[in-house]
This record gives C-alpha cells, structure tokens and sequence, in this order.
C-alpha cells in the first residue's frame, strides 16, 4: 500500500468516511480495524485479472494464460506494458516474442536465475569487445562456421569466455 493511502485511511479522521482510494497491492484483501471497531474493507483492483485484458493482450499473452493467476501484481503490470509494445509490431515479431514467452514460462527457476545473470553480464560487455569477436568469428572459413555451430547446438551448455 502507498504511504498516503495509509496516511489518508489511518492518520485523516474522515478518511473513514470517504469511499476506498484505488491503488496497487497484491493482497486480495486487507481490514484495517480503528479503536471504535469501524472495519474498511479494500478490495483489490481487478485491472490486470485475466478477464479484464483487451482481446490484444490475451492473444499476445496466450504463452503465460496458466501462470497468470500465480503472478503478482507487478508481474502482470510488466506483461501487459510487453503486450502494449508488441502491439505496434508486425507479425513475425509477435510470434518470435510468444515463442520466447513459451521458453520462459517453461523454465525451471535456476534456469531464470542463469538467464537473468547470462543478460546482466551480456550488458556489461563493451561493444567493442563484441565487434572484435563478430569479426573474428566472420574471418573463419565456412567449414570451421559450421563445426562450431554443429558443437554449440549439440551442446546447450557451452558457453564462451564472454559469459564466464
């Protein structure tokens, strides 16, 4: 709960005469009890239930329909601004992103944790750095390209010196 819909429900006297503020919580319910035993009861928003998506957002979060009951409030914020961004793309951007939805819901919670160092180190890594390994890399021969790519997929948990 923010600070001033507890200031504005606890510390303001006619706070308990006004009609509940909305705002963002994740509790499904919560009874705030004063001295005189006069109950509030806030209900959670229903923005983000599954319900009250637009036919867009269902579509482009059709990969998450299972989990989104066990998403927190937050989580399902996140999603809905992907699906607004995903809106404005064309197709095949959709469909790569749903795909990729799909293998996150899918992965174990170690696997997340890994994904999300495997990204934060992936930012940390200069460009040039990169560049020069791209370049590197194109400078092989054709036969040599395809080795490496036959080991890499034969492989899922080679990693190389830019992710250790």
């Amino acid at each position: 709960m923010s600070a001033f819909l507890i200031y504005s429900m606890v510390l303001k006297p006619l706070a308990w005469e006004r009609p509940p503020l909305k705002t963002s919580y994740s509790l499904t319910q919560i009874v705030i009890t004063k001295n005189d035993n006069k109950k509030l009861i806030l209900e959670k928003p229903n923005v983000y239930d599954w319900e009250s998506l637009s036919e867009n957002q269902r579509t482009l979060l059709v990969p998450l329909i299972k989990q989104w009951k066990k998403f927190d409030y937050a989580h399902r914020a996140k999603w809905i601004k992907v699906a607004t961004r995903l809106d404005s793309q064309p197709s095949s951007v959709k469909v790569r992103a749903q795909k990729k939805m799909y293998l996150w819901i899918n992965l174990t919670v170690s696997e997340k944790k890994l994904a999300r160092t495997y990204f934060v180190k992936g930012k940390e890594i200069d460009r040039k750095v990169i560049s020069g390994y791209w370049l590197d890399y194109q400078k092989l021969p054709e036969r040599q390209r395809s080795e490496l790519a036959a080991y890499s997929i034969g492989n899922p948990g080679v990693t190389n010196d830019l992710h250790q």
